[in-house]
C-alpha cells in the first residue's frame, strides 16, 4: 500500500502569501477610497459654486469653498485655494495632501482639485 507524500514545492506558503497580499491591498483600499470620495465631493461642490455664483464676489465663493473643505474634514489652508474670474469663466482650485497610514509608513497623498466653468446667468 502506498502512502501519499507531499511533492516538491507542495506547501501552503504560497496561499498564505497571496492572502497576506490581498489583505494588504484591501487595507490600502480601506484607507485610500475615503480620501478619493472626499476629493470627488469637493469637486462637485466647486462645480456647483462656479456655475451658479455669477453675481457673488470672489471672497464669498472662497468662504463657501473653505466651509465645504472644513465639513469634509480636509486640511484647511486659505493660501492653497485659488479662485479667479476671467471673462465669462470662473476657475477654482484647491491643493492639499492627506496622510495615508500604511502599516510600515505614512504616505502623503497630494490632491489638486479644480474646476473651470462657464458662468451661467439666470
Amino acid at each position: 500500500m502506498r502512502t501519499s507524500r507531499p511533492g516538491r514545492g507542495d506547501t501552503k506558503l504560497g496561499c498564505l502569501l497571496w492572502l497576506l497580499g490581498l489583505g494588504f491591498a484591501a487595507y490600502i483600499g480601506w484607507q485610500a477610497v475615503p480620501a478619493q470620495i472626499k476629493a470627488s465631493e469637493l469637486k462637485k461642490t466647486m462645480a456647483g459654486l462656479a456655475e451658479h455664483s455669477a453675481e457673488d464676489p470672489i471672497e464669498k465663493i472662497r468662504a463657501r469653498v473653505l466651509v465645504r473643505v472644513k465639513d469634509l474634514g480636509l486640511p484647511v489652508d486659505k493660501k492653497a485655494l485659488d479662485v479667479k474670474r476671467t471673462g465669462g469663466r470662473i476657475k477654482i482650485s484647491y491643493r492639499y495632501s492627506l496622510p495615508i497610514n500604511l502599516v510600515v509608513t505614512t504616505y502623503d497623498w497630494s490632491f489638486e482639485v479644480g474646476v473651470d466653468r462657464l458662468i451661467i446667468i439666470v
